[in-house]
C-alpha cells in the first residue's frame, strides 16, 4: 500500500468501488425551428401566394390544366415566379401547418380541403376567408374549371377582390 492510500485509510472507513464506465449515447432531440422543412414546390413566391392543386400523375400539373393556371394568374398579373404552385401528391409529408413549411399571406386551392392549409370541407367556393390573418380561396379543380364557364367566372369575381 502507498503512502497516499494509507493516509486516506485514516479518513474513509466505508470501502471503495471502481466500476467500469458504461458508455450512454443520448439522442439529442433537434428544436423544431432547425428541422429539415422540405415543400416541393414549382414557382419562386415573390408574392407569397400559395397554389394548391391535387395531381398525382404528375409531379405539378397536366400541360393543359398549367397553361390554363397561367391564364388564371395573368389575369391577375402574376407570373410563376410570383407564387409556389404546390402539389399535395407530393406533399404528403407536410403534417403540421403549410406556414411551418412555406411563407405566404395568400392561398388559392384548387379543389382540395386540406387540413395543413387551414382549409377544411366546410370552406365556402369562391368566397375569401381570413384565417390566421392569411386570405384563403377555395375552388372547383383545375379540370372542372375548364368545363364549367360559370364557375371560372365566379372564380375570377374572387379573384378580383383578392388582388384587384
Amino acid at each position: 500500500m502507498s503512502t497516499e492510500s494509507a493516509f486516506l485509510s485514516l479518513f474513509l472507513d466505508t470501502p471503495i468501488y471502481c466500476l467500469k464506465e458504461e458508455v450512454v449515447e443520448v439522442e439529442q432531440k433537434v428544436p423544431p425551428a432547425e428541422l429539415s422543412l422540405n415543400l416541393n414546390y414549382l414557382g419562386k413566391n415573390k408574392k407569397l401566394v400559395v397554389v394548391l392543386v391535387d395531381s398525382p400523375e404528375k409531379e405539378f400539373l397536366e400541360t393543359q390544366h398549367g397553361q390554363l393556371l397561367l391564364k388564371i394568374c395573368g389575369a391577375v398579373s402574376l407570373q410563376l415566379s410570383d407564387i409556389a404552385l404546390v402539389n399535395i401528391s407530393e406533399n404528403a409529408h407536410c403534417s403540421g401547418k403549410l406556414a411551418e413549411y412555406i411563407d405566404y399571406q395568400t392561398l388559392i386551392s384548387f379543389g382540395i380541403a386540406w387540413d395543413p392549409a387551414g382549409i377544411t370541407s366546410d370552406t365556402a367556393y369562391y368566397r375569401s376567408v381570413e384565417i390566421s390573418g392569411k386570405t384563403m380561396l377555395l375552388s372547383d379543380s383545375l379540370p372542372k374549371l375548364e368545363q364549367d364557364v360559370e364557375a371560372k367566372k365566379a372564380l375570377w369575381s374572387a379573384l378580383k377582390q383578392i388582388f384587384l
